[in-house]
């Protein structure tokens, strides 16, 4: 068995020369010859090998047929060690290899009804690059298609495979070939993608479900675990939100984003200063690049849409051509810009110092930890509403809304320690109420929006008029519920406060 080490990096097919003449690529030593791969992956009918994270495939070069089995590994920021085991394939299946017994067993039960399932074409070229002494890596850029149920989509991909060294060596080498070349990190596999296209599965955007924290585990392990969680759905999202015009991929990635800024704030203790400023700023460009595009879509959609098919229709139609408009205008540049950011740079040293951070300062158990940091946002959460029921503007509100979403983010961090019911019941409602705190800014955000442009647009100023009469009694409505229910809550006791579950 071998135990592959890999770092995947997709490319627009446009950079294919780049890559191929960069100087780190262009003067290394080929291994072999650049050849045709002619691969197919086999399943059962019912996909049994797909649902238990395994891939069979045979690959074809030339005159020699090999088999392989590998086994699914996590993969975060492109970087994954999966076990693996090849060997020359002769018309029949052959699976005395794999030493993993519940694997061999499993394959051998299921050999007489594997069939083929989708195909992958592509034309590989391999390097061998030394970048220092005692660190070797295998260069493979490979470009050609997936083939599935008459459907095809193409591969553009560089791999880098660790021969020599540590998985340091190859992040490392990573970073250097991204700061020249637009080379992204990415998690889905060629076989994924396949079985992708086969199912005829669109991609959607990537939502976060319980985080993996466990008892047991440290502050700073628990952070990284939340964190490497994080970038993953970074990375998923950016890939749609590159690929797509679908809005919500754009929404998931800054959520993504607005998530690792919450955790690491709360994290603060346990991380070094220059991580935290560093990251931080970081997070917060990302972000702003999209933020003009995410309150436009919200105009129209959470704004707009719902006044159509009223009496205010024709009031707001000239705004809705306008809004549409800047629209399209501020999604192309909001794209462009996007793509314009060093993504891999970016994704590849966030990854590298998660897994370079240590255990340097002494803090209390986890659930003692994660109480402290929960306490903290529940008591800034307190203030806030204070400072609305003495103030409600929108101000206040904007600050109020902030306190709520981070005391959410993380108390769905922390969640798996404590009381699960009870943790579900104050999140379900911290939501609620944090919906109709986002209700009253994406309003006074958009009203914002309009009176910029009656500046030089008078007409839109009797829409404005009719955006705010239209929406009063559901601003008004949601302001007594936020007012009511947020002390109800907030002066309940909370759920981190129950006994943590038993290891």
């Amino acid at each position: 068995m071998a135990n592959e080490i890999e770092l995947k990096l997709a490319f627009p097919a446009e950079a294919l020369d780049a890559i191929r003449s960069h100087p780190l690529i262009v003067h290394a030593p080929r291994k072999g010859e650049p050849r045709v791969l002619d691969n197919t992956y086999f399943d059962t009918p019912e996909l049994t090998l797909h649902a238990a994270r395994i891939a069979i495939r045979t690959r074809r070069m030339g005159n020699t047929v090999l088999q392989t089995v590998k086994c699914a590994a996590e993969s975060v920021g492109g970087l994954s060690s999966r076990p693996e085991w090849e060997q020359p394939f002769n018309k029949a299946f052959d699976f005395s290899a794999v030493d993993i017994k519940p694997v061999r067993k499993m394959l051998q039960g299921l050999s007489a009804q594997l069939v083929p399932v989708f195909s992958t074409v592509f034309h590989r070229e391999t390097r061998i690059v030394q970048p220092v002494p005692e660190v070797c890596i295998l260069v493979m850029i490979d470009t050609g298609k997936i083939i599935a149920n008459g459907r095809e989509t193409t591969i553009c991909e560089v791999e880098l495979e660790l021969a020599q060294g540590g998985a340091d060596d190859l992040q490392n080498f990573a970073i250097t070939l991204a700061q020249d070349l637009p080379l992204i990190p990415f998690d889905l596999s060629k076989a994924q993608r396949g079985y992708q296209l086969f199912c005829m599965e669109e991609i959607k955007p990537t939502r976060f479900g319980k985080t993996p924290v466990q008892m047991g585990w440290t502050p700073l392990q628990a952070f990284r675990a939340i964190a490497m969680q994080a970038e993953s759905g970074w990375l998923a999202n950016l890939h749609g939100a590159l690929a797509s015009n679908d809005p919500e991929f754009i929404h998931q990635f800054r959520v993504a984003l607005r998530r690792l800024k919450s955790l690491i704030k709360a994290c603060k203790p346990i991380l070094p200063a220059d991580f935290i400023k560093r990251w931080s700023e970081t997070f917060s460009m990302l972000t702003d690049v999209s933020g003009a595009t995410r309150d436009l879509d919200v105009l129209r959609e959470t704004i707009l849409q719902p006044m159509l098919c009223s009496e205010s229709e024709s009031a707001i139609e000239p705004l809705m051509r306008r809004s549409l408009k800047e629209c399209e205008q501020t999604r192309e540049s909001a794209k462009a810009a996007l793509t314009r950011l060093p993504h891999g740079v970016i994704l590849l040293t966030f990854n590298r110092e998660l897994h370079r951070l240590n255990e340097t300062t002494p803090c209390k158990a986890l659930p003692a930890f994660a109480r402290k940091q929960l306490n903290r946002l529940h008591a800034r959460a307190r203030r806030r509403l204070d400072a609305v029921l003495q103030n409600p503007s929108s101000a206040m509100v904007h600050r109020l809304r902030i306190a709520f979403k981070n005391l959410r983010y993380n108390n769905e961090f922390f969640a798996p320690l404590f009381a699960e019911s009870a943790n579900n019941n104050f999140n379900k409602t911290l939501s609620e109420l944090q919906d109709e705190l986002g209700f009253l800014h994406d309003l006074d955000v958009a009203l914002k929006q309009v009176d910029a442009w009656a500046i030089d647009d008078p007409e839109l100023h009797e829409a404005r008029l009719h955006i705010e009469q239209w929406h009063a009694e559901r601003a008004a409505k949601a302001m007594s519920r936020i007012c009511t229910g947020a002390r109800t809550l907030l002066a309940e006791h909370t759920p981190w406060q129950k006994t943590p579950k038993p290891a």
